[in-house]
């Protein structure tokens, strides 16, 4: 069984994040809030101003769907040695831009991705539309936000099983107190 924890940041978040109620689906446990339904694209509840949307990756975007990946996004995925790597990223960033698309108004071909000050991700345009996007194994994660900054992460659980010997090697002893 894999865990996947999901987190949700965003400045007008009351609460810190926090760890969120567990579901399973497949052979992936997954922390998560609202239902979830299996699907390519599922949104799932969020109690911030924010869209979050949970994504297989597994499950491969048709045709029509790779088509709008711009060539950028082509190039970068197919700089991928392994073939599962590659095609989780073309998951991932056609479903970033249906998303921002359907949100938009604007075909997802027509998505223009330009870098923030920090590198980070914007949409050219789009004027207040906030987005971020974490991938991690065969889940992806996605925040959209109508106005401020949106963060979102998920990372794999996987068990460690030499973790007392990570434990003594890298922290103090008042760090393993």
């Amino acid at each position: 069984n894999i865990r996947s924890n999901v987190l949700l940041s965003t400045p007008h978040a009351r609460t810190a994040p926090s760890r969120l109620p567990t579901t399973t689906h497949g052979a992936a446990t997954f922390e998560r809030a609202g239902p979830y339904v299996t699907a390519r694209i599922t949104r799932i509840a969020a109690a911030w101003r924010a869209s979050l949307w949970l994504v297989d990756l597994d499950s491969a975007p048709d045709d029509a769907e790779l088509a709008t990946l711009s060539a950028a996004e082509c190039s970068r995925g197919h700089r991928f040695v392994f073939a599962h790597d590659r095609d989780r990223y073309f998951s991932s960033h056609a479903a970033l831009r249906q998303l921002l698309a359907e949100r938009n108004g604007v075909p997802a071909a027509e998505l223009v991705f330009a870098l923030g000050p920090n590198g980070k991700p914007t949409l050219e345009g789009s004027g207040r539309t906030a987005f971020n996007m974490s991938c991690s194994g065969g889940t992806g994660v996605i925040a959209i936000a109508e106005q401020g900054t949106v963060g979102v992460d998920v990372e794999l659980l996987r068990e460690i099983s030499n973790v007392d010997d990570l434990v003594s090697e890298h922290f103090t002893q008042m760090e393993q107190a």
